[in-house]
C-alpha cells in the first residue's frame, strides 16, 4: 500500500489523503472546505450557501453573453447599413426624372428637393451605420 495511506484512520482522513495524492493539494488549506466536528464520520463539507443554479447560471452568462453580444451588435448594425443604403439606391432613379421634371413647376422642384434630401439622409444613416460596425468590430 502506499505510504498516502498508511497513517489514516477515519472516512474523512481517508478522503482527505485521497484528495491529497490526486490532486496535490490538501483541502483543508482552502477555508470553505474544514472538518464537520458534530459527525463521527468527519466528513467533509462547504461552509457557507452551496451556489445554487441560478448563480452559477448567472456567472455562465456573464462569462458567456459578452461573446456573442459584440458580433450580433456588429452584425445588426451592417444589416441597417445595407437596408439604407439599398432605400438611398432605389432614390436615384426616382431623383434622376424629378431632375429632369424641375422645369415644370414649384410642385416638382418641391418633389426634388425632399426626394434629394430624402436620398441624403438614408445615405448617411447607411454608411454611419457600416461606420459604427467597423467600430464595434475593433473594440
Amino acid at each position: 500500500m502506499c505510504g498516502h495511506f498508511q497513517n489514516t484512520i477515519r472516512t474523512g482522513q481517508r478522503l482527505q489523503t485521497v484528495f491529497t495524492w490526486i490532486i496535490g493539494t490538501s483541502l483543508l488549506k482552502h477555508e470553505r472546505y474544514r472538518p464537520r466536528e458534530s459527525l463521527s464520520h468527519d466528513w467533509y463539507h462547504v461552509k457557507g450557501p452551496i451556489p445554487q443554479a441560478p448563480v452559477m447560471f448567472k456567472k455562465f452568462v456573464q462569462a458567456f453573453l459578452p461573446g456573442i453580444v459584440k458580433p450580433l451588435h456588429s452584425l445588426w448594425n451592417e444589416v441597417l447599413g445595407f437596408v439604407f443604403i439599398a432605400i438611398a439606391v432605389l432614390m436615384i432613379r426616382a431623383l434622376w426624372r424629378g431632375y429632369q421634371e424641375i422645369d415644370l413647376g414649384l410642385a416638382h422642384l418641391i418633389k426634388f428637393v425632399l426626394g434629394a434630401f430624402f436620398f441624403v439622409v438614408m445615405l448617411g444613416f447607411g454608411l454611419h451605420a457600416f461606420w459604427r460596425a467597423r467600430r464595434i468590430s475593433k473594440s
